[in-house]
């Protein structure tokens, strides 16, 4: 997901020209919108295993337990990513994430439309009100528009006191977030969440101690560690009760959290420049965008349940990748449409400003 691009300025000429984009960080933005596409193929098209699948079924259960645990740190490497550069607030960057929400979900309507599907009054303004039916959307809005506070708290406060406040909003996170959710951190699915995130990322980066010395296969192996522990949690949850809750799929889980940062620690050592991968990376966020919307995703979790009854567990592991790229490649498509008319009217909006 390329929310809005960090290093986006409002226009003012007292703002540092544009950055280049660092391409490691670019391909962790596709592996990440990758795992997106993946975890909606697993739990939320196929179900949530069951005690009764892992008797009938323990290899095939285990490999998919195994799966989401590994790529439900999808989320949260999103907005770490944004911590790690910092966003940037601006105006013409504002207008842009919100052109891009309406333009996916305006692309969505007419197609339904145009395939003769109805499409209700009350669908349309789900969509238009400011992307409300994309949690994801709403979430980062929130943190967009709170950006500079954070900045400025992480600007001026001493490294003690942001140590301190971390440390305190994980603790307050993990007692009333993800033991028993009482303040509204809804399992890592909010703006709440993404605060601390994004503090811990720009934490990270201004006072690296310890973290620099480290080399990307130790943090490549505390991801993957961080993950089998997950998955032992999981199975015996599931051995146990019968059923698996959630609480280790979570974004507000510190495992996932903790290899969520691991996961984009390992990244920063890789040096490289492209700009194919940094092309692909600007529409990660539609990718996003048009298969979440609740419209497509319905034929989506349709098509991928569908897939695992009719071919099984070790064909359908086969033949989902491919279907995935197929689905981010007509995204990212479609999303060229999208940058072509917004860089259009953006020129427009700049000229009639000019002569205005």
């Amino acid at each position: 997901m390329n929310i809005p691009e960090n290093d986006i300025s409002s226009g003012c000429p007292s703002v540092p020209p544009k950055r280049e984009r660092q391409s490691n960080m670019e391909l962790l933005r596709l592996l990440s919108i990758l795992f997106v596409l993946v975890i909606h193929a697993d739990y939320l098209s196929l179900g949530v295993p069951t005690g009764e699948e892992l008797i009938s079924s323990p290899v095939s259960t285990l490999l998919r337990i195994s799966i989401e645990q590994f790529t439900i740190v999808c989320v949260n490497v999103f907005v770490l990513i944004s911590g790690w550069f910092g966003i940037r607030f601006g105006y013409r960057g504002f207008l842009k994430f919100i052109y891009q929400i309406l333009f996916s979900g305006i692309l969505i309507l007419a197609l339904f439309l145009f395939l003769g599907h109805q499409v209700s009054v009350g669908m349309i303004g789900y969509t238009l009100y400011a992307g409300s039916c994309w949690w994801f959307a709403v979430a980062y809005m929130g943190l967009y528009v709170l950006s500079p506070l954070l900045n400025t708290f992480v600007e001026q406060a001493s490294p003690k006191q942001i140590r301190n406040f971390l440390v305190v909003f994980f603790v307050w996170e993990f007692l009333f977030g993800w033991v028993k959710d009482i303040v509204g951190f809804y399992s890592g699915y909010s703006v709440l969440s993404f605060i601390g995130l994004y503090l811990l990322a720009r934490y990270v980066r201004m006072y690296p101690g310890q973290w620099a010395g480290r080399s990307s296969r130790e943090y490549v192996r505390w991801y993957i560690i961080s993950v089998l522990v997950s998955v032992l949690m999981t199975v015996l949850e599931l051995v146990i009760t019968n059923r698996i809750s959630g609480r280790f799929i979570s974004h507000d889980s510190p495992l996932v959290i903790f290899g969520s940062l691991c996961l984009l620690l390992s990244f920063l050592r890789l040096q490289f420049q492209s700009k194919l991968t940094n092309s692909l990376a600007a529409s990660c966020f539609t990718i996003y965008l048009l298969h979440c919307h609740p419209l497509t995703l319905q034929y989506f979790t349709d098509f991928f349940g569908g897939l695992y009854i009719r071919y099984g567990g070790a064909f359908y592991m086969l033949l989902v990748p491919w279907c995935l790229f197929a689905i981010a490649g007509i995204c990212t498509l479609a999303d060229r449409l999208r940058l072509f008319s917004w860089n259009w009217l953006w020129s427009r909006l700049q000229r009639f400003s000019a002569i205005r």
